[in-house]
């Protein structure tokens, strides 16, 4: 599995990993385009964030 995994991400280019970027940015820069992208600050800002326990 872990050769399968690697021949795939030798074929695809890799994708970029950013923070939120502004909508206005989201739009130019990824939504015309068509560019994949990972944001990696978006979960912590939502409410549920906080708010959810194991007591919740």
């Amino acid at each position: 599995m872990n050769r399968l995994r690697g021949a795939l991400r030798a074929m695809s280019p890799a994708i970029e990993r950013v923070g939120l970027p502004s909508p206005r940015e989201f739009l130019a820069r990824y939504w015309s385009t068509g560019t994949p992208v990972i944001f990696t600050d978006v979960v912590p800002r939502w409410p549920a964030f906080s708010r959810w326990s194991p007591a919740f």
